[in-house]
C-alpha cells in the first residue's frame, strides 16, 4: 500500500470522528501497553471517566486508532487525567497499519506541545491535513505518567458519500432476536442506496453483518439469550459509504432453558480421579439451579452422573487407572435442562497393575526344567513394561533351608522356562508372577507349588570300626548319615557282603539291583543282604553289626566267627513313587574273632561240670521251697547278690582251669 499523503483541508460535518461518542469501537483503539485494566486503550476517549496509561516500563509508548478506511484527518485534541498528562508528542500516519510516516514540517518530525494540566483540552490542527486510515500518537514527555484522552477530527474524502445515521434503537428484544430501526443521515450525499448493519457480543472482536435495502429496520436473529450486543449502522451509495453510527448496546432476553456450558476442561488428573471445571452457558435462560456431570469409560455404553450445585467444578473419583473417559456437563433450572456440553476426553494416569492370572507351572518329563506360563492381569492400569517370575524354595524336613530365584522378562513375554540345574533337587517351590508398570510392581499372582525331583543321595562318610568292640559274632561300627542336599533321605540301609575267609575281595563298585534280607539272600544264594534299615535320618552314631536284633523288618543276624565282610551304608530317597538309591560308602575286609579251639578232654570236663551245675541248682530250689513253707510268706524274688557273684567267680575259675588242661 502507498504511504499516507498530505491533502488540503476542507469543511467536515460533523467535525469529530466519534471517539468521545463511542462511534469508533473499542477494538479499533490499540496501544503498545497498558498499566492495568483501568488504563486500557479504549478508555482514551475525550472527557471519559478513565484514561489510557501505558506501562511504566514501556520506553516507547504509543496509542493508535483504525478509522476503518482512509479519511481526511484535520485535527487532534488531547486531555490528561487524574494529575497526569502528556506534555509533548509526535504523530504518525499509515494506510495499512504496518508502514508509518511521521508528520513533518520542513522535513523534520514535528513535536507538538500538548497539555499543561490534567483537565484542559489542547487542540492541534494539521496544516496541511493528512489522509490515512490509521493515526498513531507517540508521547515523548509526560507529567507524572502519560495519562491520555483524545478526539480526532476530519471528514470523508469522497464528495457525495452519505453522512452518519442516527444511533439505532431496539424495537423488539427477545432471547435470540433483536429488531432495530434508525433514521437517515442528515447528509444523504448523492442519495442512499442501502445500509449495512453490524453487531458483535460486547467485548468480543468479531462482527456479524447484513445489508439492508429499501428499509431502515433490520432483524438480527440466531443470537445468544441474555447476552449484551453492540450494534451499528452506516449508509452507502454509489460514491461509497459513510461513517458508522453510534453504538447501540442492548441485552437479549433470558430463555426458559439454559444453553450449553462452555470451556469444559480438566484441572487435575490422577490414576483414579479427574477434577474438571467449566464456564456457565452464554445463554443462561432462567436462573441456573445446578449442573449435571456425566462420564463413562470409552469402552462402555452407560454413563455415571452426579449433580453439582453452587459450583462449576466437580471431582470424578473411583476411576480406573490408565483409562480414557468421555465427560460432559449440562446446566439445569426450574424449567428443565439444557444441552450437553462439548465432549471432553481425558485419560487417567497409570497405577499398579492387578495380579497376573491363570499361572501354571509344568515340570517336563525328564524333570530337567520347569515351564511357567500366565495370562495378563485383569486390570493393566497402565502399560506393562515387565514381568518377574519368583521361585521360593523350601524343604519341610529342613526349616532353615531357603532357595529363591527371580527371572525378569520383557512385557511381551507370557511364559518362561528355568532349568532344574538352577533349582535345588527335592525342593518344594512356590512359584508366582508380578507385573510392573511405570508406577511399580502390582500384586503377586496366586501361587503354584511344584516339587523338583530328587537326585541320588550323595555318598555318606565311610563307616569306621570300633576296634574294642569286635567279637566272634559282632562288629561295632561308627556311622554318618547321607546329606539331604539332593532330596529328603527316606531311609538308610546297612548292607553286608559275606566274603568268607578270602582276603582278596575288595568292596564292589556297584551293588546288585536287588538286595534282600538275610534269609532271602540265603535262599537265593546271594552274598549280599540288608542287615538293618533306619527311617529318615535316624541313623545311630554306632551300630553293632550282628547283634541279632531286627531293624526296619530286617534281622541283623549274628556274624560268623573268623569271617571277613564288606559293609556298605547308603541313603535312599524317593522319586516318582520309586526308591532312588544313593552311592554307598563302604568299609572292607572286616573280620570277626575266631572261636577258641576246644580239645576232646575238655569236652568231658565240660559235660561233668554241666551235670554238677544242674544238681546244684536242684538242691538250691529244694532249700528255697522248704524255707518258704517254714515262714509261710513269699520268698524274696532276687537271689542274694553276693552269693550270686561268688558262684559266677567259681564258675569262671573252673572254666579257666578246664581250658588250661
Amino acid at each position: 500500500m502507498a504511504d499516507s499523503t498530505q491533502a488540503s483541508s476542507g469543511g467536515c460535518s460533523p467535525p469529530d470522528f466519534g471517539m468521545a461518542r463511542g462511534i469508533i469501537p473499542d477494538k479499533d483503539i490499540t496501544a503498545s501497553s497498558a498499566q492495568n485494566s483501568d488504563s486500557l486503550p479504549h478508555h482514551a476517549r475525550l472527557s471519559n471517566s478513565k484514561a489510557w496509561v501505558p506501562d511504566k516500563k514501556d520506553r516507547n509508548p504509543w496509542i493508535q486508532v483504525d478509522l476503518q478506511y482512509s479519511r481526511n484527518i484535520t485535527a487532534i485534541a488531547t486531555q490528561g487525567f487524574s494529575g497526569s498528562y502528556v506534555t509533548r508528542y509526535y504523530v504518525s500516519f499509515s494506510s495499512d497499519g504496518n508502514n508509518w510516516n511521521n508528520y513533518t514540517e520542513q522535513g523534520k518530525v514535528k513535536v507538538f506541545q500538548a497539555n499543561v494540566n490534567d483537565s484542559k483540552i489542547k487542540t492541534v490542527l494539521f496544516r496541511p491535513s493528512h489522509v490515512a486510515q490509521y493515526i498513531r500518537l507517540n508521547p515523548t514527555n509526560c507529567s507524572n505518567t502519560c495519562a491520555l484522552r483524545f478526539e480526532l477530527y476530519g471528514c470523508n474524502l469522497t464528495t457525495g458519500s452519505p453522512g452518519q445515521p442516527s444511533s439505532p434503537s431496539a424495537d423488539s428484544v427477545l432471547s435470540k432476536k433483536i429488531v432495530i430501526s434508525w433514521s437517515a443521515p442528515t447528509d444523504v450525499g448523492d442519495g442512499i442506496t442501502g445500509y449495512v448493519v453490524r453487531w458483535q457480543i460486547a467485548g468480543k472482536a468479531d462482527y456479524q453483518g447484513k445489508v439492508v435495502t429499501g428499509s431502515r429496520s433490520a432483524t438480527l436473529d440466531k443470537l445468544t439469550p441474555y447476552t449484551l450486543y453492540d450494534i451499528q449502522v452506516r449508509a452507502e451509495n454509489d460514491k461509497g459509504h459513510g461513517p458508522w453510527s453510534a453504538s447501540l448496546k442492548v441485552r437479549t432476553q433470558e430463555s426458559s432453558l439454559p444453553g450449553q456450558p462452555t470451556s469444559l476442561s480438566s484441572d487435575s488428573v490422577l490414576s483414579n480421579k479427574i477434577v474438571i471445571s467449566w464456564s456457565e452457558p452464554t445463554d443462561l435462560g432462567n436462573r441456573i439451579t445446578g449442573y449435571v456431570v456425566r462420564w463413562r469409560s470409552a469402552e462402555k455404553a452407560d454413563y455415571q452422573e452426579k449433580v453439582v450445585t453452587g459450583s462449576r467444578s466437580a471431582t470424578l473419583d473411583n476411576l480406573t487407572p490408565y483409562t480414557r473417559y468421555d465427560i460432559q456437563v449440562r446446566a439445569e433450572n426450574d424449567k428443565g435442562h439444557g444441552p450437553w456440553s462439548v465432549l471432553l476426553q481425558e485419560r487417567t494416569h497409570e497405577s499398579f497393575p492387578s495380579q497376573p492370572q491363570d499361572v501354571s507351572a509344568k515340570l517336563d518329563k525328564g524333570g530337567t526344567s520347569i515351564t511357567v506360563s500366565w495370562k495378563d492381569p485383569k486390570d493393566h492400569n497402565g502399560i506393562i513394561t515387565m514381568y518377574t517370575v519368583y521361585f521360593a524354595g523350601k524343604r519341610g524336613y529342613d526349616p532353615s533351608f531357603t532357595d529363591n530365584h527371580e527371572i525378569v522378562l520383557r512385557n511381551s513375554s507370557r511364559s518362561t522356562e528355568i532349568g532344574v540345574e538352577k533349582l535345588k533337587p527335592g525342593t518344594e517351590y512356590s512359584i508366582y508372577v508380578k507385573a510392573r508398570t511405570v508406577k511399580g510392581y502390582g500384586a503377586e499372582s496366586d501361587r503354584v507349588e511344584r516339587k523338583t525331583p530328587s537326585k541320588r543321595p550323595p555318598r555318606p562318610k565311610p563307616p569306621q570300626v570300633v576296634e574294642v568292640d569286635v567279637t566272634t559274632t559282632t562288629i561295632t561300627i561308627s556311622l554318618s548319615p547321607s546329606s539331604d542336599h539332593n532330596g529328603e533321605i527316606i531311609r538308610h540301609e546297612i548292607i553286608v557282603e559275606m566274603l568268607g575267609t578270602a582276603r582278596a575281595r575288595r568292596e564292589t563298585t556297584a551293588l546288585p539291583k536287588n538286595i534282600y534280607g538275610y534269609e532271602e539272600a540265603q535262599t537265593y544264594g546271594d552274598r549280599f543282604y540288608i542287615a538293618a534299615m533306619f527311617e529318615k535320618r535316624k541313623l545311630p552314631a554306632e551300630f553293632v553289626l550282628g547283634n541279632g536284633k531286627t531293624y526296619g523288618d530286617y534281622k541283623n543276624v549274628p556274624l560268623k566267627p573268623g569271617t571277613r565282610y564288606n559293609v556298605y551304608v547308603r541313603g535312599v530317597t524317593e522319586r516318582d513313587g520309586k526308591w532312588l538309591y544313593g552311592e554307598p560308602a563302604a568299609i572292607s575286609q572286616l573280620e570277626t574273632e575266631e572261636s577258641p579251639v576246644v580239645k576232646e578232654g575238655d569236652n568231658m570236663v565240660g559235660v561233668v561240670a554241666g551235670v554238677l551245675g544242674a544238681l546244684i541248682l536242684i538242691v538250691i530250689a529244694i532249700i528255697a521251697f522248704l524255707l518258704y513253707q517254714r515262714s509261710n510268706r513269699p520268698p524274696n524274688a532276687n537271689l542274694d547278690v553276693e552269693s550270686q557273684k561268688k558262684q559266677k567267680r567259681k564258675r569262671k575259675e573252673f572254666e579257666l582251669r578246664r581250658s588250661s588242661t
